[in-house]
């Protein structure tokens, strides 16, 4: 709402700035129109005045135009850039620690959710753009120098006092870097929402970044109770020839893959070996690699669109 505030303010402030420019510009026109309600004789008398009055209502007229210039390029370099905070959408693989494995409860048999140590992830959040400059000196700034006027007029003053020439490329390409957070969606997950990725990103073109981060991922694992049951199940129907696929060692250390296709009922009696849930949530560590395609919030905000990449809030 501060934001919101503040543009609010600034705008109202170059409106009434504009009211009154515009006010004053139309007395100077009014005073280079006299009437013309004198006599013959005064016609000339009154023609040499209106020319050296319009000669100064147009020199008054050219320094409002240059005043009123100036506060506008004054507010526009106050407003935030259109790139530094934006909405990401990207697609990545999640890579995990060896022996990770996600189970779901399929009519009361284990299976496995997806092999492998790298599953696809969708990515929806947010991205900030950081002050980090390029490592391209092409894209570098070597022009930017001081402002010698002290003066904190709206000509003069900028958002940090420093003028913008020498900077080239668009704002992508001289702060390429960018930190973001995002929420990720796994198919085939045992969760929809499969965890949050926190990384960082590097713009490759303006709307596609390479981005790499750290991935917290809830993972559905055999409960240490259930393994202990399990285990000691499968050890006594192995002395009548059955479940001779199944580890207990491995089931007991909850091994990669070692409760795939085991069921949950005793293939005796009908009934659950197990009274608790099978299944217990493990949030585990990973690497997510991928792009995204990060889309300015002022693209939604403003009717034409996101402003032209040379607009920028003085890096």
């Amino acid at each position: 709402m501060t934001l919101v505030n503040r543009r609010l303010s600034e705008a109202f402030a170059a409106t009434l700035i504009f009211a009154v420019l515009s006010s004053v510009h139309l007395q100077a026109q009014a005073g280079t129109n006299p009437t013309n309600s004198g006599s013959n004789g005064s016609e000339g008398s009154a023609k040499s005045a209106d020319s050296g009055q319009g000669t100064s209502g147009a020199s008054q007229d050219e320094d409002l135009k240059k005043t009123l210039k100036d506060i506008q390029d004054y507010l526009k370099a106050q407003q935030p850039d259109e790139s530094e905070f934006g909405l990401v959408l990207g697609i990545g693989s999640l890579l995990t620690a060896p022996g990770v494995t996600d189970y779901q409860n399929q009519s009361n048999v284990l299976n496995v959710a997806h092999l492998g140590k790298a599953t696809p992830q969708l990515l929806t959040g947010v991205s900030f753009r950081t002050k980090v400059p390029s490592l391209f000196l092409r894209f570098g700034c070597p022009g930017k120098h001081k402002v010698t006027s002290q003066a904190a007029t709206p000509s003069t003053a900028t958002s940090n006092d420093t003028t913008k020439t020498g900077c080239y490329g668009e704002i992508w390409q001289r702060n390429p870097w960018s930190a973001f957070v995002s929420l990720k969606f796994a198919p085939g997950a045992s969760n929809p929402i499969n965890g949050y990725v926190l990384g960082g990103s590097f713009a490759l073109a303006h709307h596609l970044a390479f981005i790499a981060g750290f991935a917290l991922t809830p993972v559905s694992e055999p409960s240490p109770g259930f393994r202990t049951v399990a285990a000691q199940f499968v050890q006594v129907e192995q002395q009548s020839g059955l479940y001779k696929n199944f580890d207990p060692s491995a089931m007991l250390k909850n091994g990669q893959n070692a409760f795939d296709g085991f069921p949950l009922t005793n293939p005796s009696t009908g009934a659950l070996i197990y009274p608790g849930n099978a299944l217990a949530t493990h949030y585990r560590g990973g690497v997510v690699l991928g792009i995204s395609m990060p889309i300015a919030f002022s693209s939604f905000l403003k009717s034409g669109g996101a402003p032209p990449a040379s607009s920028t809030s003085g890096k």
